[in-house]
């Protein structure tokens, strides 16, 4: 609340306080990153909610430059973005926004993809007016390729676990030697990236990070969290909602970025969302081995050792699964 009131000065309290989450992700990634999120009923225009989210100053400076610099440009309905203030001890600091509301957006209508399509479209207009180099990292395909080649050297690294089992390494090989398949293909995979458009890439358009706020002019999608946006070819953005079933989606995004990028075309569209799914999976597995390290855990306790490898392999096998699928369409499709 003494942060909010340095935007605010006419001073007031909330109705309410709920915590909506404070993330504490397993494993060595998530040191020094805990997140809480809590929405402040009653404190906004006209007795609206209010959300407050206290994260570190490094992550929050590119959610600020995405609120700040980008999307007060944007011609859709966008959350309000209220500032942020720095706490005055440590490295922490409070963004305050809108609270989206609304139902969760799933993308499991055709309806709810042609509204991702034209929401997706509009920002990549948005952004190709603004200078991104100077306030957005890239990420382009060397990206995604640095975190294969970092994590198959961890599998490689911890292989000898006391604690796998034979079928946990069986899972392990065929995650390696898919990978030495997908890196022998990545000439090609970089060539297709380079070949669509640059532009501003969310990177986890999820249900998490989506709402449908319904108006009198019909639903609006509301999208938020944008830690991890860049700049690249938006692949891993359209292999969220985009499916080679649906014609409508896909022509609502042709027609709204057509002005910018004519040559775009359906065929080309599906074959980056196919790429993009790639890029999805092996960030997930990027982010799923750091159970594998046994010294580091059974320093702590054997029973952690255990626990960690135990859920770690648990989403191994998961994403084993579709890389297995997403393997298969670069065998078939990618030269």
């Amino acid at each position: 609340m003494r942060a909010w009131n340095q935007l605010r000065p006419e001073r007031s309290d909330p109705l309410r306080v709920e915590q909506i989450q404070r993330a504490r992700k397993r494993g060595t990634r998530a040191k020094g990153k805990r997140t809480a999120v809590l929405r402040l009923e009653g404190l906004g225009p006209d007795g609206s909610a209010v959300i407050a989210k206290r994260t570190h100053i490094e992550k929050a400076a590119l959610e600020r430059t995405i609120y700040e610099e980008i999307l007060r440009h944007f011609p859709a309905t966008s959350l309000r973005y209220y500032g942020c203030v720095e706490e005055e001890v440590g490295e922490s600091c409070w963004l305050f926004l809108e609270d989206a509301g609304g139902d969760p957006c799933t993308f499991s209508t055709e309806e709810q993809r042609v509204l991702a399509a034209r929401w997706l479209g509009l920002l990549h207009l948005t952004a190709s007016q603004v200078k991104l180099d100077a306030l957005v990292p890239p990420r382009g395909p060397e990206f995604y390729l640095e975190e294969l080649r970092s994590t198959r050297e961890a599998i490689r690294g911890n292989q000898r676990n006391p604690v796998l089992t034979s079928e946990d390494r069986v899972v392990l090989d065929t995650i390696l030697s898919h990978y030495d398949f997908i890196e022998s293909r990545w000439v090609s995979i970089r060539e297709l990236c380079a070949s669509m458009p640059q532009t501003l890439v969310h990177g986890h358009l999820e249900k998490r990070n989506l709402r449908l706020r319904a108006t009198p002019r019909g639903p609006v999608l509301l999208v938020f969290d944008w830690e991890t946006a860049s700049v690249g070819t938006p692949a891993i953005d359209l292999a969220q909602w985009m499916r080679e079933s649906d014609s409508q989606p896909s022509a609502e995004y042709l027609s709204t970025v057509h002005t910018h990028w004519p040559t775009l075309t359906v065929g080309g569209l599906h074959q980056l969302a196919n790429i993009g799914s790639l890029f999805r999976v092996i960030r997930s597995i990027g982010g799923a081995h750091y159970g594998l390290g046994y010294d580091e855990w059974s320093n702590q306790s054997q029973q952690l050792a255990i626990d960690y490898a135990r859920w770690c392999m648990h989403d191994l096998r998961d994403f084993q699964t579709r890389l297995d699928q997403r393997v298969e369409y670069v065998r078939s499709y990618v030269a």
